[in-house]
């Protein structure tokens, strides 16, 4: 999987357009298509290079299935991956 992702972010870097994202009004750099499989038995797609924890993906998923907005619920879960941008209800 990382070896997989770190290839697209090469090809980003070397062969990518300059873009322009009018929802942020910022430019990027993007290639205009790439296709990853993954065999799901073997391992979850989480595009990072970075260690996560295995529950990490599962707990936001259900999160945000449920409907939830308050992150209080993901930090009672220790999933941390909201707290920088938003505030807890007390």
């Amino acid at each position: 999987m990382t070896q997989q992702y770190q290839k697209v972010l090469k090809t980003i870097l070397g062969e990518g357009d300059v873009q322009y994202e009018p929802r942020t009004e910022e430019y990027i750099l993007g290639i205009s298509a790439s296709l990853s499989t993954y065999d799901l038995r073997k391992e979850f797609p989480l595009p990072t290079t970075k260690w996560v924890k295995v529950e990490l993906p599962f707990e936001e998923l259900f999160w945000k299935l449920r409907g939830e907005r308050n992150v209080k619920s993901l930090v009672d879960r220790d999933v941390h991956i909201w707290t920088a941008k938003a505030e807890m209800a007390a």
